[in-house]
């Protein structure tokens, strides 16, 4: 009988293994890009032989493959967390297990930077905090992409000159290090106001006008009075009426453009505004109009001190000019050419005989 051998030896080759990444860890650099970094397999296994390469998936972008760690990967995923997955390469191509890494969402954007107090050492840069989304722990701010300092609070002295040739930015920061999408500081001044110009003015108001700028977010006008500042426009609205003002002084107005950022623009030119000493006559009105004739009425004007009297006059710029004075709030004009357009004009006369600025009709008798 022959005799069995007791064991038999095969020899099966196994191929090569390696261990997942380790010690993940990383940042949003906004709401949808982040960095990346881990320990590679031999750096936490001394069996582990290097690894070739690593492949870096996620559910919101598409598999990338890298050499060594870090790397940057475009999340696509603005407002929620991000899941990603780590595995090593060894050489004969086989892949470790998956290491995962959880981003976290970033804070909400800083808004409305501003740049203030500005002077040859330095300005103060504030800014408005995200409203909803993840608190922010403290803010970053950046001066031409470099990181120029951190912020608990809502504003920072800056010790650089401003020039027009930095950018800064501010980001906040989670408390897991995510930055947000930076808030940009707009350092580009709105135009120069033109066409300033000023109507409707009485012996204590006057109302100013002037062109829109349409280049830009000019949020306010101010509007200066003898080089001080008076008020400000209704947003961005071109005009504004000056108020208590003094009959028979002369002013000088000014505007300037002032954009969100706080940007002021250059001064517009100025004009100068004579105020009356004497308002003129209110709601000037035709009573009655006829062939021959055209009767006016109107009211005293108000606040009116010292008014005696009223001249009227009518001119069809024919030759035919009629004046006439009275003391009440009314006049005919009689005797007049049919089918005649006549320029009238009413002005209020005081104790001084100073007249008021004219109202101006212009009336055609049938």
């Amino acid at each position: 009988m022959k005799k069995l051998s007791e064991s038999v030896s095969i020899d099966v080759a196994s191929p090569l293994q390696i261990c997942a990444p380790g010690n993940l860890s990383g940042y949003r650099m906004s709401s949808t890009s982040a960095t990346l970094t881990w320990s590679e397999p031999y750096a936490t296994c001394h069996l582990c032989p290097d690894a070739k390469g690593y492949e870096v998936s996620g559910s919101t972008f598409a598999t990338v493959h890298v050499t060594r760690p870090p790397c940057e990967l475009q999340l696509g995923n603005t407002y929620g967390a991000a899941h990603v997955h780590v595995r090593a390469k060894a050489a004969n191509g086989v892949l470790s297990d998956p290491s995962v890494f959880v981003f976290l969402p970033s804070p909400g954007s800083p808004t409305e930077l501003r740049a203030t107090d500005r002077t040859d050492n330095g300005f103060t840069l504030s800014w408005l905090a995200p409203v909803g989304g993840v608190p922010p722990f403290n803010y970053v701010i950046f001066r031409n992409g470099q990181a120029l300092m951190t912020e608990r609070g809502v504003s920072c002295a800056v010790k650089h000159l401003l020039l027009a040739t930095d950018v800064y930015e501010v980001r906040a920061r989670s408390n897991a290090g995510n930055l947000s999408d930076p808030g940009i500081l707009d350092i580009t001044p709105p135009r120069k106001p033109v066409g300033l110009g000023a109507l409707n003015f009485s012996s204590k108001a006057a109302v100013l006008i002037w062109g829109a700028d349409n280049h830009g977010e000019v949020s306010r006008y101010e509007v200066f009075k003898n080089d001080e500042l008076t008020g400000a426009s209704q947003g961005a609205a071109p005009v504004f009426t000056a108020v208590g003002l003094t009959p028979g002084v002369q002013y000088t107005f000014f505007v300037e453009a002032v954009d969100a950022s706080g940007n002021r623009s250059a001064r517009s030119d100025s004009i100068v505004v004579k105020t009356p000493l004497l308002d003129p006559p209110e709601k000037v009105r035709v009573s009655v109009v006829t062939r021959s004739s055209i009767t006016l009425v109107w009211e005293r004007p108000s606040d009116a001190v010292g008014i005696i009297m009223y001249v009227s006059e009518a001119d069809n710029h024919r030759g035919s000019t009629r004046k006439i004075t009275s003391v009440v709030q009314g006049v005919t004009f009689s005797t007049l050419r049919s089918s005649s357009t006549y320029t009238l004009t009413v002005r209020a006369v005081d104790a001084a005989d100073q007249y008021s600025q004219p109202v101006t009709l212009e009336v055609t008798t049938p």
